[in-house]
């Protein structure tokens, strides 16, 4: 038996001062009004994302140790670089996709 969360939306009231309303106006281009409140809600929705978004990669990039590990990739140490691993990849989409391609042509 499975189970799902639902996540639900939530609606509360937040007194905005002035100088918010302003600096919120002048990055939408739009003034606040009543017939504009379902935009702004969409924007300060959007602008709250972009803020969590911007804060989790600060994080990441303020940690001591670095994210990318090399020992964790060998094949890109291997002869010819990453260039040549990008090169052989690429190769063998391209055969997978002509194989698909003239797999289809025959049906």
């Amino acid at each position: 038996m499975s189970s799902q969360v639902m996540m639900a939306d939530h609606a509360f009231l937040i007194h905005t001062p002035e100088e918010a309303v302003q600096h919120l106006n002048e990055w939408s281009g739009q003034e606040m009004t009543a017939e504009s409140l379902r935009g702004t809600r969409a924007r300060l929705t959007d602008t709250s994302r972009q803020e969590a978004k911007r804060r989790c990669l600060l994080e990441i990039l303020g940690r001591p140790d670095p994210i990318w590990n090399p020992a964790q990739h060998p094949e890109l140490d291997a002869e010819g670089g990453a260039a040549a691993w990008v090169k052989r990849i690429r190769r063998e989409a391209e055969r997978a996709s002509v194989k698909r391609t003239q797999t289809r042509h025959r049906e």
